[in-house]
């Protein structure tokens, strides 16, 4: 009879204890737990007033400590003069988007603003919170070592169980990553960017706080308040056929829909929100960027704010001191900005084809909607 005891103590224990290690192990190499997603419904949530997520991948090491040795150490410029677009409701309930004319004299204001500016040490600082995203699965033992050995020195790492990173996953990617950041944190806007971007954080903030500062005090009405969707946005571009972003499923248009590049946008937490409700039921094209401007085309109370600071397109375009938001940059070209070296001769070099700067006239048919080219 003992021995029966002891046995069967014996085949619940072992189980029970490789469960359980499993688990830790889990939890050390993917923060997800073992029990599933779901978060105990007392759990409180991680506040910010911007949250950024940073999609990276697992080797890209030398990007991660180029972003945490330069931009995200920026702090908030803010003398409360910037010229900030708030948009209202015309008659029939749809939301006036920002005119090309709005859109001159915001730049215009803005370039004074950057010769003006002052810093203010703010008793009440504004508190960013940033996580790099990065998949997990089909990692070596070595790289899943050195990740944990880097989350445990900067305690920065958002890492996505079950997911292998590349070029094809970008859009789930992001979807988890997005639900796992809305059931953790409590913020008002996130900041999407990829880890060859470089982000004027402290301008960026200072024009975001004046913004949401003055949205708040706006009534709206009957209307449902504004969503921000802030980027460079693209209203005629081409359906990719071949390469990494090959659409094989993209049939509403003989173009893509209006949507803001991907090297770097921010949305509202309510629009986070909406991507975390509906994931299951949400199309995921190739290209993470044309799904989001899919899944918020429908949406009347979307602030699409064009803005020529993001400099977002597939490669650099020409340097300009008032770019906030800068992709396809290297950790040596991050470096380089940080300290003041922003436009290199590479960037102006004579010869070089690069985007044109356009205004957006969201009162023209797509075709038309990127024509008023910046001089």
């Amino acid at each position: 009879m003992k021995i029966t005891r002891r046995i069967l103590t014996t085949r619940f224990l072992v189980p029970f204890f490789t469960f359980s290690v499993g688990c830790f192990l889990t939890n050390v190499f993917t923060n997800i737990s073992c029990l599933g997603d779901r978060k105990p419904i007392d759990a409180e949530k991680t506040e910010c007033f911007l949250l950024i997520l940073i999609l990276s991948a697992p080797g890209n090491v030398d990007r991660r400590n180029a972003i945490r040795e330069t931009w995200l150490n920026l702090r908030p410029h803010h003398n409360g003069s910037q010229r900030i677009y708030i948009p209202t409701y015309d008659e029939s309930g749809w939301l006036i988007q920002e005119s090309i004319e709005e859109q001159v004299n915001s730049l215009g204001m803005y370039k004074q603003w950057l010769h003006a500016r002052q810093f203010i040490d703010q008793s009440k600082p504004v508190k960013v919170i940033h996580k790099f995203a990065i998949g997990t699965a089909g990692l070596t033992r070595t790289r899943q070592n050195e990740l944990f050995s880097e989350s445990s020195t900067h305690d920065d790492l958002l890492l996505v169980n079950g997911f292998q990173d590349s070029y094809k996953n970008l859009t789930k990617k992001l979807v988890l990553s997005l639900k796992s950041l809305s059931d953790s944190h409590s913020f008002h806007y996130l900041l999407k960017c990829d880890d060859d971007t470089y982000v004027k954080l402290d301008n960026m903030i200072s024009y975001l706080k004046d913004y949401h500062d003055r949205i708040a005090s706006v009534d709206f009405g009957p209307n449902p308040m504004p969503e921000l969707y802030w980027g460079y946005f693209n209203g005629k571009a081409n359906i990719k056929t071949q390469g990494h972003w090959k659409e094989t499923h993209f049939n509403l248009c003989s173009k893509y829909l209006p949507y803001a590049l991907g090297g770097g946008y921010i949305i509202s937490e309510k629009l986070v929100q909406y991507v975390q409700t509906n994931a299951n039921i949400l199309s995921l094209y190739t290209s993470e960027d044309i799904s989001v401007g899919i899944w918020f085309a429908s949406m009347r109370n979307v602030f699409r704010k064009h803005d020529c600071r993001f400099d977002t397109a597939y490669m650099a375009r020409s340097c300009k001191n008032y770019h906030m938001v800068l992709h396809k940059r290297s950790a040596e070209d991050m470096r380089k900005i940080f300290k003041g070296n922003e436009c290199d001769d590479e960037l102006n070099e004579i010869g070089v084809k690069r985007p044109l700067e356009y205004f957006y006239n969201w009162k023209a048919a797509p075709m038309q909607c990127c024509d008023t080219i910046i001089n």
